[in-house]
């Protein structure tokens, strides 16, 4: 995955007086990508590793106002040559929002009982049939808790190898089938992103199934991040600070639909919003959605946009 950071201007000059404000982030001019339309016509590109260099002098020394510039995150991916073009916002006041997945932007377990049912027949017969609600009242566990719960007629060994081979026929049907975006998520996250607000996911779910999320649904241009606990193998909170870290931000929010999103957002040291109309409940948060549209309005009270 090829990356870059780009700044877009309404104006030459502009343009001109960014770049010699930071050559000591090493930045280049280049012609504005196509993908990209409304400007003047001349970028400023900035490496990934100058980032933070660029950010710091930016916003001590630029005198651009919000309407004269706009900030970009860009990806290509090498093998298929899409392009991901995230709009991000250059204030450092402003706040990542990060969202849990299963429970709070869609409900994927119908489909992942359907998938798992499949391995269940292929490599047991018809011993077990699981539900969306044998799913749905384990989302938010890992895996490994998942198995020990759903396989526990099994030997430990052969528990974990069946959940292995659920996970990868799972990552597949996802992506083929997809799964239900809660009503407005698609439209909320599309207003947040013309906002210029940074979004990420983070999951304590398999490998690739975020991955499975983002193809299946066509949402890979809403976020600039995301981390799972099959990459990782570390806590919701831990992946939570290293999603922080690398997007180099200290404040963020957690969405999310159960108890431990909570305790995992308070564990990282961010407040924890609660979609009530998921899987579970939340007895702290600071706020709870009845409806995902109603997030706007939600962040904007607590002066998180």
């Amino acid at each position: 995955m090829e990356e870059y950071y780009l700044i877009t201007f309404e104006s030459t000059h502009a343009a001109i007086s960014t770049e010699k404000l930071l050559k000591p982030a090493e930045v280049t001019i280049m012609p504005v990508p196509r993908f990209i339309s409304a400007s003047c016509g001349i970028s400023v590109r900035i490496r990934p590793d100058k980032r933070k260099a660029a950010e710091d002098i930016f916003r001590a020394d630029s005198r651009l106002g919000p309407e004269e510039y706009a900030y970009y995150r860009i990806r290509t991916d090498r093998e298929s040559g899409k392009v991901r073009c995230n709009r991000i916002n250059m204030d450092k006041n402003d706040t990542m929002v990060i969202f849990d997945l299963d429970g709070t932007l869609w409900d994927s377990s119908a489909n992942v009982a359907a998938s798992w049912n499949v391995v269940l027949e292929r490599e047991y017969g018809s011993r077990k049939v699981l539900t969306a609600e044998d799913i749905s009242s384990n989302m938010g566990k890992t895996m490994i808790q998942i198995a020990d719960i759903h396989f526990d007629w099994l030997p430990e060994e052969e528990r974990y190898e069946l959940s292995h081979k659920c996970e990868v026929y799972e990552n597949e049907y996802i992506t083929e089938h997809g799964g239900e975006l809660y009503e407005g998520v698609r439209e909320t996250l599309a207003a947040l992103r013309e906002r210029g607000t940074a979004m990420s996911v983070v999951s304590n779910c398999q490998l690739d199934y975020v991955k499975a999320f983002m193809d299946s649904m066509d949402m890979w241009d809403y976020f600039c991040d995301y981390e799972e606990w099959g990459r990782t193998f570390r806590s919701k909170a831990e992946n939570i600070r290293l999603v922080m870290e690398r997007n180099g931000t200290d404040r963020a929010v957690y969405v999310g639909d159960i108890q431990r999103d909570s305790d995992a957002a308070h564990e990282a040291g961010i407040p924890c919003i609660w979609a009530k109309y998921g899987f579970g409940e939340i007895s702290d948060a600071i706020a709870g959605l009845d409806s995902f549209s109603e997030l706007p309005g939600v962040l904007e009270e607590h002066g998180f946009i």
